[in-house]
């Protein structure tokens, strides 16, 4: 979408998505019908395939009835990132990760301290 197509448009917010994800299937869905979308997403969009942050989906203030009504039966695939909780540890695995913990903490002080000794 070009820029001179954006300033025609006053946007406005149409939905909010837990995921970059989503977004995407949002916008491709309203696209492909016709209306103008995009996203506002974050700093994390950079750096994170999938931001779990959010994205907030902005439309054409002229096209908000109808992608509004577009969406009611609409139903984007969601994705892992978007459930909180997603992947509960089991005790072994909070033990294990305790354990690996200790050891990469003992690691570092004990670097530490012969740096220390060695210095003094």
């Amino acid at each position: 979408m070009n820029k001179k197509r954006l300033e025609e448009h006053d946007f406005i917010k149409l939905t909010e998505t837990a995921s970059t994800m989503e977004a995407e299937q949002i916008i491709s869905f309203l696209q492909k019908n016709h209306i103008c979308a995009y996203k506002q997403g974050n700093i994390l969009d950079i750096y994170a395939a999938n931001s779990t942050l959010g994205e907030v989906i902005l439309v054409a203030q002229k096209d908000r009835a109808a992608a509004e009504s577009l969406l009611q039966d609409f139903s984007p695939i969601k994705t892992l990132s978007d459930s909180p909780g997603r992947y509960p540890a089991t005790k072994t695995q909070r033990i294990i990760g305790g354990i690996l913990l200790a050891v990469i903490l003992s690691l570092l002080l004990l670097t530490v301290f012969s740096i220390v000794n060695y210095l003094f």
